[in-house]
């Protein structure tokens, strides 16, 4: 009497299952996040950079140009898109703080830039000025320690929070973020936190 033959079952092995990622366990936190930044139509400043985050009044996409093959086209918008790590984010929430803008006229007083009219309005484009820094106690004492001249920061009548004529808030496509087509709020009215992954 003769038995059949046991066949073998094959399994296929996979030698690299634990470089597979966790996806369904995977933690729900952002690495980097997409903000659209810029200024406001009220800052002094038509650029200014704090945190290594550079806020803009307007920049430029530039696009192929659907009448013209071959040629390309600028479209200008408001502000740019920023990507922030964790660290980044919260270096520039802590420079935020130390960041004012000190205007050469008080607000009540704006004029439309280049025109020399009185609007009379703060919501527009405020009169020029400047970004001042306001070091901490610390930092000035790092840089006498080096012996570099820094005065420390004294209050102007004319001075306001950066936060005021700035903006920064989360693009809603993470994927493909683009800047919005309607101003946001001022910082200082938005705050800024960092987004929940849904």
């Amino acid at each position: 009497m003769t038995t059949a033959k046991k066949t073998k079952t094959l399994t296929p092995t996979m030698k690299g299952a634990d470089l597979v990622p966790d996806m369904k366990g995977a933690a729900k936190e952002f690495s980097r996040v997409a903000f659209w930044v810029g200024c406001l139509d009220s800052a002094p400043v038509e650029n200014v950079d704090i945190g290594g985050v550079n806020f803009p009044l307007e920049n430029e996409r530039v696009e192929p140009d659907p009448k013209e093959p071959g040629k390309s086209r600028r479209i200008p918008h408001a502000g740019r898109i920023a990507w922030m790590d964790r660290r980044k984010f919260d270096h520039l929430r802590m420079k935020l703080r130390q960041n004012v803008f000190r205007f050469k006229e008080t607000p009540e007083r704006t004029e439309e830039r280049g025109t020399g009219e009185n609007i009379g309005d703060a919501m527009f484009r405020a009169s020029r000025g400047r970004r001042i820094y306001i070091p901490t106690e610390e930092e000035l004492a790092l840089y006498k320690k080096h012996g570099r001249a820094v005065n420390g920061y004294s209050q102007n009548e004319r001075d306001e929070p950066a936060v005021r004529h700035l903006y920064a808030v989360p693009c809603a496509d993470q994927d493909d973020p683009q800047p919005g087509s309607t101003l946001p709020d001022s910082l200082e009215m938005t705050g800024l936190e960092w987004p929940k992954a849904e």
